[in-house]
């Protein structure tokens, strides 16, 4: 589900999946302790496969693998998330993609520590590099594009998520209907805060059978941020304002499994090309 918060089309179907978070917050209640995803967690070794339909015609496929904890050198200790899409058919020759995510996130939070996006699509090629700084309330982004790297920073809350991450925290959250969850998610375009709730409980048909999801509204706002003593900003470390641009934007509905797998079971958004349905068509189990 590479769905984004910008316009490329494979990221736009991986925001509303795996959508906008942090250490996910319920709007009606404390969020859970953030250490406790470790526990949580259950799902390495495990391959998530999608097929994309544009106006009722497949136009991509999409895979999300999640890892193990592993060491690496720069980050210690992390969980490795990775996801990939690409245009198939007629609608490949017309629009041609292949994107691809990196996230490593923390083994006892669940939240980023980097998360590297590639977007190929139509010929265009360009890279996000993002290093998430909770501690000092800000993101990293390294932009690369025709041979050329530009450099910035954003005001990004403590909590902030990436395109990934959010999707493996809200799996095994309280799916209730009437539950509501708010997530901030940032891959080095928008800032974005998420909200998700959850209305009703039915079945959805998929090529591994029927299936009985919660189905979940997710609804966008575009957030500017910036520093509450702009003057201060290398001297003190405080949580940023935020500004919302707009109104907010209704993204769509998606479906999570309402058994012991918790599988992303697919999407419907409304995409700048049209109505836009990924769904699930494989799963291969977690592994030890």
């Amino acid at each position: 589900m590479l769905v984004s918060l910008s316009r490329p089309v494979a990221f736009a179907v991986l925001l509303s999946w795996t959508a906008l978070g942090g250490g996910a917050a319920w709007a009606d209640e404390p969020s859970l302790p953030a250490a406790d995803w470790a526990e949580r967690y259950r799902w390495g070794g495990e391959e998530l496969y999608y097929s994309i339909e544009i106006l009722e015609a497949e136009a991509a496929r999409c895979a999300i693998a999640l890892g193990h904890p592993i060491e690496t050198e720069e980050w210690g200790i992390a969980v490795p998330m990775e996801g990939l899409a690409m245009s198939v058919g007629l609608f490949g020759a017309v629009y041609s993609m292949h994107d691809t995510a990196t996230t490593y996130v923390s083994p006892t939070t669940g939240l980023p520590l980097s998360a590297t996006k590639e977007i190929d699509e139509r010929g265009l090629w360009r890279q996000y590099e993002v290093t998430y700084d909770r501690e000092h309330f800000h993101t990293d982004v390294a932009r690369t594009r025709e041979g050329r790297t530009d450099r910035s920073r954003r005001y990004t809350p403590s909590d902030i998520h990436d395109a990934i991450s959010w999707m493996v925290d809200l799996r095994s959250r309280d799916l209730s209907v009437g539950r509501e969850y708010v997530y901030h998610v940032f891959d080095g375009w928008k800032l974005s805060r998420l909200t998700g709730r959850v209305i009703g409980h039915t079945d959805v048909y998929t090529e591994l059978g029927m299936i009985e999801v919660a189905e979940i509204e997710f609804e966008r706002e575009v957030l500017a941020s910036h520093h509450p003593t702009p003057y201060a900003d290398e001297i003190v470390d405080l949580p940023p304002v935020y500004i919302v641009s707009g109104e907010p934007e209704r993204l769509g509905v998606g479906w999570f499994s309402l058994d012991e797998r918790r599988l992303p079971v697919g999407v419907e958004i409304e995409s700048p090309i049209g109505h836009l349905r990924m769904i699930l068509d494989r799963w291969e189990p977690p592994s030890p």
